[in-house]
């Protein structure tokens, strides 16, 4: 059965003036029982939804009955590979990040995956533009904290990692490309990336992915100056199976809900002032889907 995003209004968040006694107020998403037009396993809230502004088609995961700080939620964007291109959302549970909460990961995060259509890629100049959008409008809609936005893909999905992070860096916290073969023509370019933390996974043996393209992009930024970029190449294990082995890493959701935009809120999250004032309790956050 097919969702459709209804898009909801949200005031901008409030902006915080640079002190250290700086403490966020309660999230902007009203708590709610829990809707007939989610599907919920255990506790996970799972949606599927189509984006108003750019037609793709997308999975999302909201957190349910989760102890969150009182601040909005991060973002995570997930970008699958090629051989989950099509119009089936289900084929998206097989990889990454959907597969892990599939496997009963719980994250205090909104996770969104979009579905790249057939005879299309993450990486043209078109895709890049839309999925911009499509950023903008999912974060609007859940209303989440627009400073804490991560993107994250795997094999064609890295690729569309390096294109929209490098095009729109402005509006992400953190990438992490896996098992990617982008590289840029023009090192120059890759420059605006400099100051962007970035997490780059690639395996040695890859028989689908050189490492070379990784240890290129790297190169670059830190040529730029870049010092917030880290390289993990894994001795052993396939293209596929480095999926499975970034994506089942506790690390790497710890290292994206500790990322965010400005080195005003990335000083606060580092001295845990997020943490230090009581919780709140989401039983279902807000959402923008309902059946058609």
């Amino acid at each position: 059965m097919l969702f459709l995003a209804i898009l909801t209004a949200c005031a901008p968040p409030a902006t915080a003036s640079p002190t250290d006694t700086f403490i966020p107020t309660s999230t902007t998403i009203p708590t709610q029982t829990v809707l007939p037009n989610c599907e919920r396993q255990d506790d996970l809230i799972q949606q599927a939804c189509i984006s108003l502004a750019t037609g793709l088609d997308y999975w999302a995961y909201v957190p349910s009955e989760t102890s969150a700080p009182s601040a909005t939620l991060p973002l995570l964007v997930y970008l699958h590979g090629s051989s989950r291109i099509g119009s089936n959302l289900k084929l998206l549970l097989g990889e990454g990040v959907p597969a892990e909460i599939e496997k009963g990961r719980t994250l205090a995060m909104v996770v969104a995956s979009p579905q790249c259509p057939f005879g299309e890629n993450w990486q043209s100049v078109e895709m890049v533009e839309r999925l911009s959008q499509f950023v903008d409008e999912v974060v609007a809609a859940y209303h989440l904290d627009s400073a804490r936005v991560s993107l994250t893909g795997f094999s064609m999905g890295g690729d569309g990692v390096w294109a929209l992070g490098r095009a729109h860096s402005e509006q992400f916290a953190a990438l992490a490309p896996v098992s990617s073969d982008w590289y840029s023509h023009d090192p120059a370019n890759m420059c605006v990336l400099r100051d962007t933390p970035i997490w780059v996974f690639q395996s040695q043996v890859d028989e689908v992915v050189s490492p070379k393209y990784a240890q290129q992009n790297v190169a670059e930024i830190q040529g730029c100056g870049g010092s917030q970029i880290r390289l993990t190449i894994f001795p052993t294990g396939g293209h596929e199976a480095t999926a499975r082995q970034v994506y089942g890493m506790d690390e790497l959701y710890q290292w994206f809900q500790k990322k965010m935009k400005g080195l005003f809120g990335q000083r606060l999250l580092d001295k845990g002032s997020f943490k230090e004032k009581g919780t709140i309790s989401f039983s279902l956050l807000s959402s923008p889907c309902h059946f058609v």
